[in-house]
């Protein structure tokens, strides 16, 4: 899923949608034929309006003085 979001939910043509109740369409107690089978879901999607602070990288060569941020969820 490629959408708008914020905390537990994205946003559909017709309104938000409940990543749980989108996510419950597959559990084995309502699609029997997906019980004991894996499960993936991809969503890239805001999460609302704060801005990911990110945190520093240790790796890299000794004498690289750039500091880079990659993603809390990176």
């Amino acid at each position: 899923l490629l959408s708008h979001g914020d905390e537990g939910i994205i946003f559909g043509t017709n309104g938000p949608v409940d990543l749980k109740k989108l996510t419950g369409f597959f559990r084995g107690d309502y699609c029997r034929s997906l019980t004991g089978k894996p499960k993936l879901f991809i969503i890239q999607a805001c999460r609302g309006t704060d801005l990911d602070c990110g945190i520093e990288t240790d790796s890299g060569a000794e004498d690289d003085m750039a500091c880079q941020k990659i993603p809390v969820e990176a």
